[in-house]
């Protein structure tokens, strides 16, 4: 087997689906992969945080709910490179990180913020010549 045909990319354009019935919905997002600074910088700094909090109170505390939640949503923002086919009652919404930020973080849309979540988590994704979720 020849390695460099599985290689890890930078970064990944996963297209979303109906939530009820697994419909592909012409809307893509194009996400940091593993190995991408963005993304690297916001695991690093999250895992920082953790290990202070563990020196400091010499065990592992678990965190708020909400500081969780919190994240989540902060990974999102921070892996989203870009999207297209986004739209809403007022025609097309361009990618920012604000307009990033007010999608991921609206409770009626978490579908939305949970299917990143799980492209993120699925590193077949972002392997050359795999399937892209």
């Amino acid at each position: 087997m020849k390695l460099n045909n599985l290689k890890v990319e930078q970064e990944t354009t996963v297209e979303l689906k109906d939530p009820r019935n697994d419909t592909p919905l012409g809307a893509f997002v194009t996400l940091a992969g593993p190995e991408h600074p963005k993304r690297k910088s916001i695991v690093f700094a999250n895992q920082r945080r953790t290990r202070a909090r563990i020196q400091k109170l010499g065990r592992l505390e678990l965190n708020d709910p909400e500081e969780d939640e919190a994240q989540s949503i902060d990974l999102c923002v921070a892996c989203t490179l870009g999207w297209k086919g986004f739209e809403d009652d007022s025609g097309p919404v361009e990618f920012s990180e604000a307009a990033s930020r007010k999608l991921y973080s609206d409770p009626e849309l978490i579908w939305v913020r949970q299917q990143v979540l799980n492209a993120l988590s699925d590193q077949a994704v972002f392997i050359k010549g795999s399937v892209n979720a």
